[in-house]
C-alpha cells in the first residue's frame, strides 16, 4: 500500500523522512506522483556527487564543492521571475524544472550534502529559508536561492531586520529546524501561493495538511474554520469551532465563531465573512 500523508504525519518526529513528506504533499497537485520514486531520485543526485566524498574536509571546501555541484553542474537556481509559481513548493516540479524557493532549494541542497558526507540541515531562520553547515568546532551558513553563497553575521542581522523581527540574532535562530516544522513552513509558503491566485479549496487543503501535522495550532483552526465558511463547508467549520474550545475556552472571538458557524448551518451554504 503505498504511503499517505496523514499516515506520514502521524509518525513520531523521529520517523518522519523530510524529502519523503514533501514528495508525499506532491500528490495533492498531481495524483499520480509515486512519492517512494522522487524520493529515490533525489537521493541518485546526492550518489551521483559521491557518497561520503566531502566527509572531513573543511567548511570552506564542503560548501564550495556542494554550491558547484548543485547550482554549476546541475544548474539549480531560485525561481525569481515566478516565485509564488506553486510548482516551487512541490519537490518533483523542483527536480524537473531545477526551479525553487529558499525552503525547497534547501531540502534537495541538504539531502546531496548528507550524502556527500557533510553535516547539513534546513534552518527556518526568519524570512529566508537557508542551509546549515557543521563540522565539530564550526558552523557555516548557505543561502540555498543565492546559488549556494556563504552567509555571514553581518548578512544575518540584515536579514533579521528586514523582516522586522523583534529581538537579537540568537542561537534559537539558527538551529536546526524539525522535519515537521519545516514541513509546516512548506505549507505555509504553499498557502499564501494558492491564497495569490484565489484558489480557495486548495487552500483549504493546505490548512488540512498542516493540521495532520500539528493538529492543535488553534491558528490554523481559526484560518480553516474561517475558510471552510467561505466554501460552505460549515461541518469542517463546526469541527474545528469544538477543537477550539477545548485549547481555548476563554478566547473572546468563539462567540462570533458559533454565530458563523449556526448561520452557515441554517442556510446549508457558504458565508462571506468580513
Amino acid at each position: 500500500m503505498k504511503p499517505t500523508f496523514e499516515t506520514y504525519a502521524a509518525q513520531k518526529d523521529e520517523a518522519l523522512d523530510l524529502a519523503l513528506g514533501a514528495a508525499l504533499l506532491a500528490r495533492d497537485s498531481n495524483p499520480d506522483v509515486d512519492a517512494l520514486a522522487v524520493v529515490e531520485e533525489l537521493r541518485g543526485l546526492g550518489h551521483a556527487f559521491g557518497a561520503g566524498v566531502l566527509a572531513g574536509e573543511s567548511l570552506e571546501t564542503q560548501a564550495k564543492a556542494l554550491s558547484d555541484y548543485m547550482y554549476g553542474e546541475l544548474r539549480f537556481r531560485g525561481n525569481r521571475e515566478s516565485y509564488y509559481d506553486v510548482r516551487n513548493s512541490y519537490l518533483p516540479d523542483v527536480l524537473t524544472r531545477k526551479l525553487g524557493i529558499p525552503i525547497t532549494l534547501a531540502l534537495v541542497h541538504a539531502e546531496i550534502a548528507k550524502i556527500a558526507g557533510v553535516r547539513a540541515h534546513g534552518v527556518s531562520f526568519p524570512g529566508h529559508y537557508l542551509v546549515r553547515l557543521d563540522t565539530e568546532d564550526e558552523v557555516l551558513f548557505i543561502d540555498p536561492f543565492e546559488a549556494g553563497r556563504p552567509v555571514t553575521a553581518t548578512d544575518l542581522q540584515a536579514m533579521l531586520v528586514k523582516t522586522g523581527h523583534e529581538g537579537e540574532l540568537n542561537a534559537h535562530l539558527l538551529a536546526p529546524a524539525s522535519t515537521r516544522a519545516t514541513l509546516v513552513r512548506l505549507l505555509v509558503n504553499l498557502k499564501w501561493a494558492y491564497a495569490l491566485r484565489h484558489e480557495w479549496v486548495r487552500v483549504l487543503l493546505t490548512l488540512d495538511r498542516i493540521l495532520a501535522l500539528v493538529p492543535d495550532a488553534s491558528v490554523v483552526l481559526r484560518e480553516r474554520a474561517h475558510i471552510a465558511l467561505q466554501l460552505g463547508s460549515w461541518i469542517t467549520a463546526k469541527d474545528d469551532l469544538l477543537r477550539l474550545r477545548v485549547l481555548e475556552p476563554h478566547a473572546p472571538d468563539l462567540a462570533q465563531i458559533q454565530a458563523q458557524v449556526e448561520r452557515a448551518e441554517k442556510t446549508g451554504g457558504p458565508l462571506v465573512l468580513n
